[in-house]
């Protein structure tokens, strides 16, 4: 039998609240084999966002997972240190948001976003990190110069036009 990629045993997230603690996920299970697409479908607030949360450590500071594991690669990742995290994530896993539109900064170029994410992973030389941030983004095709990539705002005509 071969290990799962990501297997969540019995997952409980909870949120306090001014009104108390609110539980926004109870006793989820699941298992991904490498290779494998899963979709989590549900009614609005029924968990899904906070599930996803929870796998990338993502959760807001009123958010905690009160029971239940979450293994990647065989490692209960709920239990790991913060470093050791952050070299995990991104390099070996990533959320994809709903709306990556309002997951970016409109007041900040992204391109420079896209470096920090980059950097948060990966110390690199600042020119081989432009490189690597315009190799990022080529896929989307961008009709937007690489000299003006700096410049560009989500909220520019120029970036809501070309995306």
């Amino acid at each position: 039998m071969t290990r799962s990629l990501l297997a969540l045993s019995d997952l409980h997230v909870t949120f306090s609240t001014r009104r108390g603690l609110v539980e926004a996920v109870r006793g989820v299970a699941l298992s991904l084999g490498e290779g494998e697409m899963l979709g989590l479908v549900g009614e609005s607030g029924s968990g899904k966002s906070v599930t996803g949360f929870a796998i990338t450590r993502l959760l807001d500071a009123a958010g905690r997972i009160t029971a239940g594991n979450i293994q990647f690669r065989g490692q209960d990742i709920t239990r790991i240190s913060g470093g050791d995290f952050r070299n995990l994530h991104g390099a070996a896993m990533a959320m994809i948001f709903q709306n990556p539109r309002a997951a970016l900064n409109p007041i900040r170029a992204v391109g420079d976003q896209i470096a920090d994410a980059i950097t948060a992973h990966k110390r690199m030389p600042r020119m081989r990190r432009a490189r690597r941030r315009w190799n990022c983004c080529a896929p989307c095709k961008f009709a937007i110069p690489k000299s003006a990539w700096p410049l560009i705002r989500m909220n520019s005509p120029a970036a809501c036009a070309s995306a």
